[in-house]
């Protein structure tokens, strides 16, 4: 419930500055571009889905990341797991670098 009161208090809030500032604007500079007279609530919403779309690329980049790392291990828990295998089967064969003859 407290919830919901958060959210319509938060919502009326956002609400009041967007018609407070509806008949304000302003320039916008877009990388050298100059933009003149777009509403200050257009450039509130472009700045809050830019940062929406950039967390998300964000979130998205290291979650593709970690699941990368965890296929890593797995890979290589699996060689590990083949190598104690096979010392059990046939015994401690390591290479030494020396020949014994």
């Amino acid at each position: 419930m407290i919830q919901v009161i958060i959210s319509v208090l938060t919502l009326s809030v956002l609400m009041a500055i967007i018609v407070l500032n509806a008949s304000f604007t302003s320039a916008f500079n877009l990388f050298g571009n100059v933009f003149e007279n777009i509403p200050v609530v257009a450039i509130f919403l472009i700045s809050f889905v830019s940062g929406i779309v950039y967390s998300f690329a964000y979130f998205a980049y290291a979650k593709i990341r970690k699941i990368g790392k965890n296929a890593a291990r797995q890979g290589r828990g699996g060689l590990l797991r083949r190598g104690e295998e096979l010392k059990e089967k046939g015994g401690d064969r390591t290479f030494s670098g020396s020949s014994e003859d």
